[in-house]
Protein backbone atom coordinates (compact mmCIF):
# COMPACT_ATOMS: atom_id res chain seq x y z
CA UNK A 1 0.00 0.00 0.00
CA UNK A 2 3.04 2.38 0.10
CA UNK A 3 2.27 3.71 -3.79
CA UNK A 4 -0.98 4.79 -2.35
CA UNK A 5 -0.49 5.93 1.01
CA UNK A 6 2.96 8.01 0.59
CA UNK A 7 1.86 9.41 -2.66
CA UNK A 8 0.66 13.24 -2.52
CA UNK A 9 -0.59 13.47 -6.51
CA UNK A 10 -2.90 11.04 -5.42
CA UNK A 11 -4.20 13.74 -2.66
CA UNK A 12 -3.77 16.51 -4.63
CA UNK A 13 -5.79 14.54 -7.38
CA UNK A 14 -8.86 13.25 -4.66
CA UNK A 15 -9.33 16.91 -3.49
CA UNK A 16 -9.16 18.32 -6.90
CA UNK A 17 -12.15 16.09 -7.69
CA UNK A 18 -13.73 16.63 -4.97
CA UNK A 19 -14.02 20.61 -5.30
CA UNK A 20 -15.98 19.82 -8.51
CA UNK A 21 -18.95 18.43 -6.08
CA UNK A 22 -22.36 20.00 -6.20
CA UNK A 23 -22.89 23.50 -4.59
CA UNK A 24 -24.84 25.18 -1.95
CA UNK A 25 -26.09 27.25 -4.55
CA UNK A 26 -26.55 24.44 -7.46
CA UNK A 27 -28.63 22.42 -4.80
CA UNK A 28 -30.76 25.09 -4.33
CA UNK A 29 -31.31 25.78 -8.51
CA UNK A 30 -32.33 21.72 -8.86
CA UNK A 31 -34.63 21.90 -5.83
CA UNK A 32 -36.66 24.59 -8.56
CA UNK A 33 -36.48 22.27 -11.26
CA UNK A 34 -40.13 20.99 -11.74
CA UNK A 35 -39.60 18.00 -13.68
CA UNK A 36 -36.81 14.93 -14.19
CA UNK A 37 -35.91 16.10 -17.06
CA UNK A 38 -35.54 19.38 -16.01
CA UNK A 39 -33.01 17.75 -13.41
CA UNK A 40 -30.90 16.44 -15.54
CA UNK A 41 -30.80 19.84 -18.22
CA UNK A 42 -28.97 21.20 -15.37
CA UNK A 43 -26.96 19.30 -14.56
CA UNK A 44 -26.39 18.24 -17.96
CA UNK A 45 -25.55 22.39 -18.63
CA UNK A 46 -24.12 23.32 -15.00
CA UNK A 47 -22.44 20.40 -12.55
CA UNK A 48 -19.39 17.55 -13.28
CA UNK A 49 -21.96 15.16 -14.64
CA UNK A 50 -21.89 16.92 -17.84
CA UNK A 51 -19.56 14.96 -19.56
CA UNK A 52 -21.81 11.60 -18.19
CA UNK A 53 -25.06 12.73 -19.50
CA UNK A 54 -23.49 14.39 -22.75
CA UNK A 55 -25.41 11.80 -25.02
CA UNK A 56 -28.48 12.11 -23.06
CA UNK A 57 -31.62 13.40 -24.04
CA UNK A 58 -32.55 14.86 -21.30
CA UNK A 59 -36.11 15.87 -22.85
CA UNK A 60 -37.33 12.27 -22.15
CA UNK A 61 -35.16 10.69 -19.87
CA UNK A 62 -37.35 9.23 -16.77
CA UNK A 63 -36.58 8.82 -12.92
CA UNK A 64 -34.91 5.08 -13.45
CA UNK A 65 -32.62 6.04 -16.08
CA UNK A 66 -31.17 9.77 -14.93
CA UNK A 67 -30.17 7.72 -11.15
CA UNK A 68 -28.80 5.45 -13.41
CA UNK A 69 -26.30 7.41 -15.22
CA UNK A 70 -25.45 9.45 -11.77
CA UNK A 71 -25.08 6.28 -9.98
CA UNK A 72 -22.53 5.42 -13.01
CA UNK A 73 -20.60 8.22 -12.93
CA UNK A 74 -20.29 8.32 -9.20
CA UNK A 75 -18.70 4.80 -9.35
CA UNK A 76 -16.57 5.78 -12.38
CA UNK A 77 -15.07 8.33 -10.48
CA UNK A 78 -13.92 5.80 -7.63
CA UNK A 79 -12.73 3.81 -10.81
CA UNK A 80 -10.64 6.52 -12.45
CA UNK A 81 -9.11 7.16 -9.01
CA UNK A 82 -7.94 3.45 -8.44
CA UNK A 83 -6.83 3.44 -12.23
CA UNK A 84 -4.45 6.63 -11.35
CA UNK A 85 -2.95 5.45 -7.93
CA UNK A 86 -1.47 2.68 -9.66
CA UNK A 87 -2.45 0.19 -6.53
CA UNK A 88 -1.83 -4.18 -7.21
CA UNK A 89 -3.58 -6.13 -5.04
CA UNK A 90 -6.66 -6.41 -2.07
CA UNK A 91 -7.27 -2.46 -1.45
CA UNK A 92 -10.03 -0.02 -0.24
CA UNK A 93 -12.06 -0.31 -4.18
CA UNK A 94 -12.10 -3.78 -3.97
CA UNK A 95 -14.28 -3.14 -1.06
CA UNK A 96 -16.15 -0.53 -3.09
CA UNK A 97 -17.37 -2.68 -5.27
CA UNK A 98 -17.86 -6.09 -2.76
CA UNK A 99 -20.12 -3.09 -1.06
CA UNK A 100 -22.12 -3.09 -4.71
CA UNK A 101 -22.20 -6.47 -5.31
CA UNK A 102 -23.72 -7.39 -1.42
CA UNK A 103 -26.28 -3.93 -2.80
CA UNK A 104 -27.56 -6.45 -5.45
CA UNK A 105 -28.05 -9.48 -3.58
CA UNK A 106 -29.93 -7.58 -0.90
CA UNK A 107 -31.84 -6.12 -3.60
CA UNK A 108 -33.19 -9.71 -5.01
CA UNK A 109 -33.60 -10.74 -2.14
CA UNK A 110 -36.45 -8.13 -1.62
CA UNK A 111 -37.44 -8.74 -4.76
CA UNK A 112 -37.98 -12.45 -4.35
CA UNK A 113 -39.97 -11.89 -0.82
CA UNK A 114 -42.08 -9.47 -3.23
CA UNK A 115 -42.67 -12.35 -5.94
CA UNK A 116 -41.50 -10.22 -8.64
CA UNK A 117 -37.52 -11.15 -9.19
CA UNK A 118 -38.35 -10.30 -13.02
CA UNK A 119 -37.90 -6.77 -11.92
CA UNK A 120 -34.15 -7.11 -11.38
CA UNK A 121 -33.27 -6.44 -15.39
CA UNK A 122 -34.70 -2.93 -14.81
CA UNK A 123 -32.05 -1.59 -13.03
CA UNK A 124 -29.44 -4.01 -13.36
CA UNK A 125 -26.00 -1.93 -13.11
CA UNK A 126 -24.12 -2.35 -16.00
CA UNK A 127 -21.21 -0.04 -14.98
CA UNK A 128 -20.91 -2.76 -12.29
CA UNK A 129 -21.05 -6.21 -14.74
CA UNK A 130 -17.18 -6.66 -15.67
CA UNK A 131 -15.82 -5.48 -11.89
CA UNK A 132 -18.44 -7.67 -10.18
CA UNK A 133 -17.61 -10.79 -8.65
CA UNK A 134 -20.61 -12.30 -9.24
CA UNK A 135 -22.19 -12.53 -12.94
CA UNK A 136 -25.56 -10.15 -12.45
CA UNK A 137 -26.43 -10.73 -16.00
CA UNK A 138 -26.75 -14.63 -14.38
CA UNK A 139 -28.84 -12.98 -11.29
CA UNK A 140 -31.16 -11.08 -13.30
CA UNK A 141 -32.37 -14.38 -14.35
CA UNK A 142 -32.82 -15.68 -10.80
CA UNK A 143 -36.71 -16.41 -9.92
CA UNK A 144 -35.95 -18.69 -6.68
CA UNK A 145 -34.16 -19.59 -3.33
CA UNK A 146 -31.76 -22.02 -5.09
CA UNK A 147 -31.32 -20.27 -8.40
CA UNK A 148 -29.87 -17.10 -5.98
CA UNK A 149 -27.46 -19.51 -4.36
CA UNK A 150 -26.55 -21.19 -7.84
CA UNK A 151 -25.67 -17.44 -9.12
CA UNK A 152 -23.39 -17.06 -5.87
CA UNK A 153 -21.46 -20.09 -6.36
CA UNK A 154 -18.47 -21.26 -4.70
CA UNK A 155 -18.18 -17.14 -3.46
CA UNK A 156 -17.96 -16.22 0.17
CA UNK A 157 -21.82 -14.60 -0.12
CA UNK A 158 -23.24 -17.85 -0.97
CA UNK A 159 -22.12 -19.52 2.58
CA UNK A 160 -24.08 -16.80 3.92
CA UNK A 161 -27.32 -16.89 2.14
CA UNK A 162 -27.52 -20.38 2.48
CA UNK A 163 -28.58 -19.81 6.75
CA UNK A 164 -31.65 -17.65 5.18
CA UNK A 165 -33.19 -21.21 3.06
CA UNK A 166 -36.96 -20.70 4.12
CA UNK A 167 -38.98 -23.54 5.62
CA UNK A 168 -41.11 -23.60 2.41
CA UNK A 169 -39.90 -23.36 -1.15
CA UNK A 170 -42.71 -20.31 -1.14
CA UNK A 171 -41.31 -18.64 2.04
CA UNK A 172 -39.99 -15.23 2.65
CA UNK A 173 -36.40 -14.94 3.28
CA UNK A 174 -35.48 -13.29 6.66
CA UNK A 175 -34.47 -9.99 4.93
CA UNK A 176 -33.27 -7.84 8.31
CA UNK A 177 -31.33 -11.13 9.27
CA UNK A 178 -29.88 -11.52 5.94
CA UNK A 179 -28.58 -7.84 5.79
CA UNK A 180 -26.89 -7.98 9.05
CA UNK A 181 -25.21 -10.72 8.35
CA UNK A 182 -23.82 -9.86 5.10
CA UNK A 183 -22.84 -6.64 6.45
CA UNK A 184 -21.26 -8.14 9.56
CA UNK A 185 -19.17 -10.41 6.51
CA UNK A 186 -17.99 -6.85 4.83
CA UNK A 187 -16.97 -4.84 8.02
CA UNK A 188 -14.77 -7.69 9.27
CA UNK A 189 -13.36 -8.36 5.95
CA UNK A 190 -12.44 -4.60 5.79
CA UNK A 191 -11.11 -4.62 9.01
CA UNK A 192 -8.94 -7.42 8.16
CA UNK A 193 -7.75 -5.94 5.25
CA UNK A 194 -6.92 -2.86 7.01
CA UNK A 195 -4.55 -4.64 9.53
CA UNK A 196 -3.31 -6.52 7.09
CA UNK A 197 -2.38 -3.97 4.49
CA UNK A 198 -1.93 -0.52 6.28
CA UNK A 199 0.11 0.57 8.99
CA UNK A 200 0.77 3.48 11.74
CA UNK A 201 -1.33 6.79 10.90
CA UNK A 202 -3.14 5.55 7.86
CA UNK A 203 -4.62 2.45 9.04
CA UNK A 204 -5.64 4.71 12.59
CA UNK A 205 -7.64 7.07 10.12
CA UNK A 206 -9.02 4.65 8.29
CA UNK A 207 -10.34 2.33 11.14
CA UNK A 208 -12.24 5.98 12.13
CA UNK A 209 -13.92 6.33 9.73
CA UNK A 210 -15.02 2.66 9.28
CA UNK A 211 -16.16 2.41 12.91
CA UNK A 212 -17.79 5.79 12.51
CA UNK A 213 -19.92 4.80 9.62
CA UNK A 214 -20.84 1.24 11.81
CA UNK A 215 -21.65 3.42 14.87
CA UNK A 216 -23.66 6.11 12.91
CA UNK A 217 -25.53 2.78 10.71
CA UNK A 218 -26.49 1.30 14.33
CA UNK A 219 -27.67 4.58 15.60
CA UNK A 220 -30.19 4.18 12.84
CA UNK A 221 -30.80 0.81 13.83
CA UNK A 222 -31.79 2.28 17.19
CA UNK A 223 -33.82 4.90 16.19
CA UNK A 224 -35.69 2.46 13.22
CA UNK A 225 -36.61 -0.08 15.60
CA UNK A 226 -38.07 2.26 18.51
CA UNK A 227 -39.61 4.54 16.17
CA UNK A 228 -40.83 1.82 13.81
CA UNK A 229 -41.24 -1.61 15.65
CA UNK A 230 -41.24 -0.48 19.25
CA UNK A 231 -38.68 -3.18 19.52
CA UNK A 232 -37.63 -4.46 23.12
CA UNK A 233 -33.75 -3.05 24.23
CA UNK A 234 -32.90 -7.35 23.65
CA UNK A 235 -34.06 -7.95 20.40
CA UNK A 236 -32.36 -4.52 19.18
CA UNK A 237 -29.19 -5.31 20.73
CA UNK A 238 -29.20 -8.31 18.67
CA UNK A 239 -28.86 -5.87 15.21
CA UNK A 240 -25.63 -3.80 16.61
CA UNK A 241 -22.40 -4.48 15.15
CA UNK A 242 -19.95 -4.84 17.62
CA UNK A 243 -17.71 -1.60 16.98
CA UNK A 244 -18.03 1.58 18.22
CA UNK A 245 -16.40 5.13 17.59
CA UNK A 246 -17.12 7.91 19.90
CA UNK A 247 -20.07 5.93 21.97
CA UNK A 248 -19.04 4.56 25.44
CA UNK A 249 -20.76 1.14 26.02
CA UNK A 250 -23.03 2.66 28.77
CA UNK A 251 -24.39 5.76 26.40
CA UNK A 252 -25.20 2.78 23.66
CA UNK A 253 -27.12 1.01 26.38
CA UNK A 254 -28.74 4.02 27.59
CA UNK A 255 -29.84 4.28 23.70
CA UNK A 256 -31.31 0.88 23.77
CA UNK A 257 -33.08 1.08 27.02
CA UNK A 258 -34.37 4.33 26.14
CA UNK A 259 -38.62 4.46 26.97
CA UNK A 260 -39.51 5.53 23.71
CA UNK A 261 -38.78 7.92 21.03
CA UNK A 262 -38.37 11.42 23.33
CA UNK A 263 -36.47 10.00 25.60
CA UNK A 264 -33.79 8.53 23.00
CA UNK A 265 -33.60 12.17 21.53
CA UNK A 266 -32.84 13.42 25.00
CA UNK A 267 -30.03 10.69 25.31
CA UNK A 268 -28.85 11.11 21.49
CA UNK A 269 -28.65 15.09 22.33
CA UNK A 270 -26.67 14.62 25.27
CA UNK A 271 -23.76 12.28 23.50
CA UNK A 272 -20.82 13.62 21.76
CA UNK A 273 -22.30 13.16 18.28
CA UNK A 274 -25.54 15.11 19.52
CA UNK A 275 -24.05 17.91 21.00
CA UNK A 276 -21.77 18.60 17.41
CA UNK A 277 -25.63 18.44 15.75
CA UNK A 278 -27.68 20.54 18.38
CA UNK A 279 -28.19 23.22 15.78
CA UNK A 280 -29.67 21.22 13.37
CA UNK A 281 -33.55 20.29 13.24
CA UNK A 282 -34.45 16.84 13.81
CA UNK A 283 -36.31 15.35 10.96
CA UNK A 284 -34.74 11.82 10.27
CA UNK A 285 -32.02 9.83 12.30
CA UNK A 286 -30.66 9.13 8.94
CA UNK A 287 -30.64 12.52 8.12
CA UNK A 288 -28.57 13.06 11.41
CA UNK A 289 -26.30 10.80 11.03
CA UNK A 290 -25.66 11.36 7.45
CA UNK A 291 -24.85 14.98 7.92
CA UNK A 292 -21.86 13.84 10.89
CA UNK A 293 -20.67 11.13 8.29
CA UNK A 294 -20.31 14.37 6.23
CA UNK A 295 -18.48 16.37 8.79
CA UNK A 296 -16.19 13.38 9.27
CA UNK A 297 -15.26 12.49 5.99
CA UNK A 298 -14.73 16.18 5.18
CA UNK A 299 -12.35 16.70 7.74
CA UNK A 300 -10.49 13.79 6.93
CA UNK A 301 -10.69 14.81 3.13
CA UNK A 302 -8.75 18.36 4.07
CA UNK A 303 -6.32 17.28 6.77
CA UNK A 304 -5.18 13.67 6.35
CA UNK A 305 -1.68 13.78 4.93
CA UNK A 306 -2.43 10.10 3.50
CA UNK A 307 -4.44 9.10 0.34
CA UNK A 308 -5.62 6.14 0.92
CA UNK A 309 -7.74 7.49 3.70
CA UNK A 310 -8.57 11.05 1.10
CA UNK A 311 -9.85 8.15 -1.21
CA UNK A 312 -11.91 6.61 1.41
CA UNK A 313 -13.13 9.77 2.23
CA UNK A 314 -14.21 10.98 -1.06
CA UNK A 315 -15.81 7.86 -1.19
CA UNK A 316 -18.20 8.56 1.52
CA UNK A 317 -18.59 11.95 0.61
CA UNK A 318 -19.75 10.91 -3.21
CA UNK A 319 -22.34 8.56 -1.61
CA UNK A 320 -23.67 11.36 0.28
CA UNK A 321 -24.07 13.66 -2.80
CA UNK A 322 -25.48 10.58 -4.87
CA UNK A 323 -28.62 10.45 -2.07
CA UNK A 324 -28.72 14.15 -2.06
CA UNK A 325 -29.61 14.54 -6.00
CA UNK A 326 -31.62 11.08 -6.03
CA UNK A 327 -33.48 13.05 -3.14
CA UNK A 328 -34.23 16.44 -5.06
CA UNK A 329 -35.06 13.36 -8.33
CA UNK A 330 -37.70 11.84 -5.51
CA UNK A 331 -38.87 14.86 -4.03
CA UNK A 332 -39.58 16.37 -7.28
CA UNK A 333 -41.17 13.81 -8.95
CA UNK A 334 -43.42 13.16 -5.77
CA UNK A 335 -44.09 17.27 -5.47
CA UNK A 336 -42.82 17.86 -2.39
CA UNK A 337 -41.71 21.73 -1.75
CA UNK A 338 -38.80 23.05 -1.91
CA UNK A 339 -38.68 23.75 2.09
CA UNK A 340 -39.37 19.58 2.95
CA UNK A 341 -36.74 18.71 0.09
CA UNK A 342 -34.22 21.09 1.19
CA UNK A 343 -34.42 19.27 4.68
CA UNK A 344 -32.70 16.25 3.03
CA UNK A 345 -30.00 17.81 1.73
CA UNK A 346 -26.72 16.95 3.42
CA UNK A 347 -23.88 19.80 3.07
Amino acid sequence: MLELNSNPAVTAKVRAMYGRRISDEQYDELMKRRSVSEIAGYLKSNTHFSAALANINESNIHRGQLEDVLRREVFNSYSRLYRYTNVRGENLFHYVIMEEEIGEILRMVQLLNAGNPQDYIVELPGYLIQGADIPLVELAKVRDFDSLLAVLGDTPYAGIMKRFRPAEPSGMIDYAACEHEFYSFYFDRMFQMLNKNYTGTTRRELGELLTMRIELLNLSTISRAKFYFRSAPDEIRKWIFPYRYKLTKRILSDLIEADGVDQLRKVFKETTIGRKLENHEFTYIENYTDRLKYYISRHYMYFSTNASVSFYAFVLLSQIELNNLISIIEGIRYQISFQEIKKLIIT
